[in-house]
């Protein structure tokens, strides 16, 4: 009996790869990206950046963007639509008499579509924010209650974090020193307040980072399983003027560390580093900082941050299957290629009931100068083993047009942007400077829509390949009959 011959079983090879091709391309074919719909009212000067994004679990076209306010004044805005993100419609942020500006807002509903709003208020012309509150929304953000004070004192960059039963957690940054002192880490502590009641109360405020001396920022908590886990980045113990307003590109690496409590209490475990040494390309500020991502689902955790390589600038996932006791070996979420000078900024995870990792981030793949970006969605099905890149705007916008806070530092993005995760859709939104220019710095809130395949990581090539698995079982058949008569004949 003689082999078959090489042409045939390559042909064969070959309609096979075609096949798998097909319905790959077939599957990502059906993810698409929405209008390009702008948040905020427009202003010829205005400035904004900082979203978050939360979508009603009971109403998924119940949609509620929250920004930060640079300019003309620093400030806090909502804005909710019953539209699925086609148009919004604005609701001023409340507080008691005589209390100034609201600021650096965030959002979350919690299970019953109660929306839960934090926000800091600012005092005086030095803009020192006095007291940190949450107001709360049963009507998907039309209408906000009068705030609840949970703490005061000097209480920056609030994040707030709903559990599954509906336990609500607040994490902030407590400093006890502001102006143009150097900071030192005994006078910035990562804190924690929890309510178990819905958000109409608020446990004392418990300390999460530890008394070890180091100057810490950028602290943001999810919940998975029975664990409260805290991320935030470690500077050292080093004395900074990082509180002044940062610098144009921050000359010192820092650490990404984690620590985690059972739900209900306030015993954190010691901080673990899950990355040491990050350097960023972009300006820092201790309190505008560039926020790590933290997210969770399905019994895992993901982590995301920006990590300075070269002259470029790679967004990073690292995974947990142990409540963030142990963490994989970080992979690029971005799939340009690697080592081409570009960078990816700010990237803002979440992760949808089916398990799908999603990230956005802005990216400056298409303008090597590094002028001119755009916002990008990459997703995973594998749990973070490999990502897939599409792009969300409409337009590039360039980096270097925004509000700057003088010194000659460059233009400030944000500190996050804001994501969150559906069974089959995507809701993000970033600050854009597509309308702005150089003298006016205006910078938009953009967000967008993306309807995914399906639910499943495997769904796609099952469902939105039907036809194609069809032709491939087809082709197959063939296949294996032309290679039975061929075999019939060589044994002739």
């Amino acid at each position: 009996m003689r082999r078959l011959p090489a042409a045939a079983a390559a042909a064969g090879l070959l309609l096979v790869a075609l096949v798998l091709v097909a319905a790959a391309v077939l599957a990502r074919s059906r993810t698409t990206v929405g209008q390009n719909v702008f948040v905020n009212p427009s202003g010829i000067i205005d400035a904004f950046s900082t979203p978050s994004v939360a979508v009603n679990p009971d109403r998924p076209s119940n949609v509620v963007v929250t920004y930060r306010e640079d300019r003309p004044d620093l400030s806090a805005r909502l804005g909710w639509s019953n539209d699925g993100g086609a148009s919004f419609a604005p609701t001023a942020l409340p507080l008691p008499s005589g209390a100034d500006r609201p600021f650096f807002p965030d959002a979350a509903f919690a299970p019953g579509g109660v929306l839960d709003v934090a926000y800091v208020n600012l005092g005086g012309r030095g803009n020192v924010p006095a007291n940190l509150w949450v107001a709360q929304s049963r009507d998907g953000g039309r209408h906000l209650s009068a705030p609840v004070l949970v703490t005061s004192g000097l209480t920056f960059q609030p994040r707030i974090a709903v559990g599954p039963m509906g336990t609500v957690s607040l994490t902030w940054l407590q400093s006890n020193r502001v102006g143009q002192a150097a900071l030192t880490g005994d006078m910035v502590r990562v804190m924690m307040s929890t309510s178990g009641n819905g958000g109409r109360s608020w446990s004392p405020p418990v300390p999460v980072s530890a008394a070890d001396g180091n100057l810490v920022s950028g602290a943001s908590g999810v919940f998975v399983g029975h664990s409260f886990v805290v991320v935030y980045e470690r500077f050292g113990p080093t004395a900074s003027n990082l509180g002044t307003g940062g610098t144009a590109a921050q000359p010192d690496t820092y650490d990404i560390v984690v620590t985690r409590s059972p739900v209900g209490r306030a015993d954190f475990s010691p901080p673990m580093v899950v990355t040491a040494a990050v350097r960023t390309t972009q300006r820092f500020s201790l309190f505008f900082p560039q926020f790590p991502s933290l997210a969770g689902g399905g019994g895992r955790l993901y982590l995301a941050w920006a990590q300075g390589r070269g002259h470029g600038q790679d967004a990073l996932v690292a995974a947990s299957a142990d409540s963030g006791a142990t963490w994989s070996k970080p992979v690029r979420a971005n799939d340009n290629p690697g080592g081409d000078g570009t960078a990816r900024l700010l990237p803002t995870m979440s992760v949808a009931p089916s398990g799908r990792v999603d990230l956005v981030l802005i990216d400056e793949r298409n303008d090597p100068s590094g002028n001119f970006a755009d916002a990008y969605l990459a997703s995973s099905t594998d749990q973070a083993r490999s990502f897939h890149d599409l792009k969300l705007s409409t337009a590039a916008f360039d980096t270097r047009v925004g509000p700057t806070f003088g010194g000659g530092l460059p233009p400030d993005l944000g500190s996050h942007l804001a994501i969150a995760s559906q069974p089959d859709f995507v809701q993000a939104a970033w600050a854009d400077s597509r309308l702005g220019n150089e003298n006016t710095g205006r910078q938009d809130i953009v967000t967008a829509r993306i309807h995914m395949t399906s639910s499943s990581g495997r769904t796609p090539l099952l469902i939105g390949g039907a036809a194609v698995a069809a032709v491939a079982a087809a082709g197959l058949l063939a296949w294996r009959r032309r290679l039975g008569r061929i075999g019939a004949n060589a044994q002739e």
